[in-house]
């Protein structure tokens, strides 16, 4: 390993794969951290290599790294993320003429693993939206949901779902029941963090009204994954 790592950084033509061998080695024996040595690597070969190579081998970095972790999404884990929906709504409910409306909305996942893979929670969120009539309103909703991984704990890459139902009101009083479901990819950056991209529908009914507001929403967020 000692003999073969030496002959390639000799070999100034092939620094790509040197400092592959550079990273392994200090992974084994250090474990560092993505974020820490992508930090430190940017300064060591400030001068060494050209903004190009700099990028290609932060990319580098990056990517050997992600293949190294694992997200915990085991029993006895708490999972706490937030995410940006947008979504595009088409209100079919007798409480108001039908409108095409876009909304914004703010969501935190506060959840517990019962089982591996399997999370329970609740799940407040904070909505904004704005119609075709040239009309806003904010709702704020609350309620629990259900999420399930469906590929293996320790994959660095896995797949979500998630139902849910909430409760709120919006500005005037009016109060709202949603039925919601989401999937979407998680890339786990280590393992506490995960990156997601959801694509989900939803139903909301205004209460006393027939008819209900129909939308596809996408977003991302984020996922922190702690230990209890």
């Amino acid at each position: 390993m000692k003999i073969l790592q030496c002959k390639l950084l000799r070999d100034h033509s092939s620094p790509y794969i040197s400092y592959f061998i550079i990273i392994l080695k200090q992974t084994i024996m250090k474990k560092t951290n993505i974020l820490t040595f992508a930090q430190s690597m940017t300064t060591t070969f400030h001068r060494k290599y050209s903004n190009t190579q700099k990028g290609l081998l932060l990319l580098l970095t990056f990517f050997f790294y992600s293949c190294l972790a694992k997200g915990q999404i085991s029993k006895k884990y708490w999972l706490v993320s937030g995410d940006l929906n947008i979504s595009s709504l088409k209100n079919s409910s007798l409480a108001s003429i039908p409108f095409k409306q876009t909304d914004v909305q703010l969501s935190t996942n506060l959840g517990y693993f019962i089982k591996n893979k399997l999370a329970v929670g609740l799940k407040p969120s904070l909505i904004y939206g704005s119609n075709t009539f040239g009309n806003s309103n904010t709702s704020f909703n609350i309620g629990p949901f259900v999420r399930y991984y469906l590929l293996k704990e320790d994959n660095v890459f896995n797949i979500l779902t998630e139902v849910g139902y909430s409760r709120g009101s919006i500005t005037g009083g009016q109060k709202l029941n949603t039925f919601s479901f989401y999937t979407g990819p998680v890339i786990f950056l280590n393992n506490s963090v995960g990156l997601e991209f959801k694509l989900g529908y939803s139903t909301t009914v205004i209460k006393g009204f027939q008819g209900g507001n129909n939308k596809f929403q996408f977003g991302i967020g984020f996922q922190y994954h702690l230990i209890k």
